[in-house]
């Protein structure tokens, strides 16, 4: 909401009237129920006839104030400026007029528009849609051959992934040693384990001479999302 023409009420060198004050005038008025045109104007006008009778503001003629409010509204549209709202001081002044010059103060809450909003969400969201795109083709490897039609949408896997980041978590080993390969067979030859489990059980007496006792061996026939490339991130599928 924003508000293109304010409406000079009291001079603040006549006293100042409270927070405290206004809050209590304006909550005895009854508020419009929001879902007509111009509510605005004659609830405003119910609020300083309320200060009127209260003795805060020497109210004339509140009609009158608001159909002159009014006219000077409708020949100021061509003029209106959100940033820079217009003045409005009433042909019959509420309080007595000074000579003096004086610097007026008020309090108010910009509240953006929702086109404004969404556009600006909207252009976060391709900046961060462009730049996940671009990691995920790092994660990906065109050595690893997997059964295309059970993978998921890059979509799907884009929106899983984000939450907990789609960088590579750094290595500390040289690539020639991260890129070997090794088979199943050779892996449970050297370090014990069956060669149909996922998280082979170990046997004691090869971890007491290795001291590895926590491979895991996700398969993509059951995870076709998995990490292919040292350090990604991945999804891995099961049950319960």
């Amino acid at each position: 909401m924003f508000c293109t023409t304010l409406l000079k009420l009291r001079d603040i060198a006549d006293g100042v009237i409270t927070a405290e004050d206004l809050r209590a005038a304006a909550e005895s008025v009854e508020v419009p129920q929001n879902d007509e045109f111009g509510e605005c104007l004659p609830w405003v006008l119910r609020l300083v006839e309320k200060l009127g009778h209260e003795g805060r503001l020497n109210v004339r003629d509140v009609d009158a104030l608001g159909k002159e409010f009014e006219e000077f509204a409708e020949g100021n549209k061509a003029f209106a400026r959100r940033t820079e709202p217009t003045l409005f001081t009433p042909s019959m002044p509420l309080e007595p007029s000074v000579t003096s010059r004086q610097r007026y103060f008020m309090a108010a809450v910009n509240v953006p528009h929702v086109e404004s909003v969404l556009r600006k969400w909207t252009k976060a969201a391709a900046k961060r849609h462009e730049y996940s795109e671009g990691l995920l083709k790092h994660l990906n490897n065109p050595k690893v051959v997997k059964n295309e039609n059970l993978s998921l949408s890059l979509d799907t896997v884009r929106a899983l992934l984000e939450p907990i980041g789609l960088d590579l978590f750094p290595i500390p080993i040289d690539k020639d040693v991260t890129d070997a390969t090794f088979s199943r067979e050779f892996l449970s030859h050297l370090y014990g384990g069956n060669l149909r489990a996922t998280n082979p059980a170990i046997a004691p007496k090869r971890v007491a001479e290795h001291g590895l006792d926590d491979f895991m061996y996700p398969n993509f026939e059951y995870s076709p999302q998995m990490p292919v490339v040292p350090g990604a991130p991945g999804l891995w599928y099961t049950v319960g």
